[in-house]
């Protein structure tokens, strides 16, 4: 039943205090990892409570988001230490028709700000109006607005 697998699964990681687990239906699930595979890159600000910000680059892996400080790959991208990686788990799609992810959070990131990145990047991947700024910032880089994605990003 995918009801008990997804308990099983949000109870496993409910024990956890450096990840978390999200259950996805198969399109959305799909829609994420066909996007992510097409644009890797996407750039995602950790919001802090005073409103200042420090901004994550996310790259996509075979099945995996890396999320690394911004200015950590930019000084080298070989030795950036991922502060979030989001692994997505896709074996039960055709028998449950749903898509499993875990995040793991590193030491440098606040659980509340992983789950939070969490949410943008997913959204960002599965909202075909956000994943428009994704498509942008891959394909036409110098086109991409990030005061306006970072604005959207704050919210009102």
């Amino acid at each position: 039943q995918p009801a008990r697998v997804e308990e099983i699964w949000l109870e496993f990681h409910d024990k956890k205090h450096n990840a978390f687990g999200k259950v996805f239906g198969e399109e959305q699930f799909s829609t994420l990892t066909a996007n992510a595979a097409a644009c890797p890159f996407f750039i995602v600000p950790v919001i802090k409570e005073d409103g200042a910000f420090f901004n994550l680059l996310s790259q996509w892996q075979d099945t995996v988001f890396l999320l690394t400080f911004l200015d950590d790959y930019q000084a080298d991208p070989t030795s950036a230490q991922p502060y979030l990686t989001i692994s997505t788990y896709g074996e039960l799609l055709e028998s449950k028709q749903m898509g499993l992810l875990r995040g793991d959070v590193g030491a440098a990131l606040k659980y509340a700000e992983a789950e939070a990145v969490t949410q943008v990047l997913v959204s960002a991947y599965t909202d075909p109006e956000q994943f428009r700024r994704v498509s942008i910032f891959n394909n036409a880089p110098d086109e991409f607005d990030f005061e306006e994605y970072l604005s959207f990003v704050k919210g009102p």
